[in-house]
């Protein structure tokens, strides 16, 4: 029978990880939803996530397990070059969101130097007015 490769984080890790997002979901019940999403991503350790992609084929399960438990990204390496980054898909997804965020800020920023703007007073006037107050 083959040896199964030692995880990735020690179970002493896994308690500690799993006791805090428990006392994350506990003082903000929304923590899953919203608050984690907006979070910064978790700082890269080299010595764990930066592997060969030859290691990431052979136990692309554990490291995907990794990826998910720890919220890290993992730099995955082709003849000791940077080649890819395998993301939590939350991490993914909150990235995306803040890339279409600052477009959209730089956009409105460009609009209001053009002049398109429009009075905050013209903006609550047609609000009160849709709502019928």
């Amino acid at each position: 029978m083959p040896k199964r490769p030692p995880p990735l984080l020690s179970s002493f890790d896994r308690k500690r990880l799993k006791l805090a997002r428990q006392r994350l979901s506990s003082y903000h019940p929304w923590y899953d939803n919203l608050y984690y999403r907006w979070c910064d991503m978790a700082i890269l350790k080299p010595s764990q996530d930066v592997q060969p992609l030859s290691a990431f084929r052979q136990n692309a399960a554990r490291f995907l397990d990794q990826i998910r438990l720890t919220k890290r990204p993992l730099l995955l390496t082709q003849h000791g070059k940077s080649a890819a980054v395998v993301l939590d898909i939350d991490q993914y997804e909150a990235l995306i969101d803040e890339i279409h965020l600052i477009r959209d800020i730089r956009q409105a920023k460009a609009e209001l130097a053009r002049g398109e703007g429009i009075p905050h007073e013209d903006v609550v006037a047609e609000l009160y007015e849709r709502v019928n107050l």
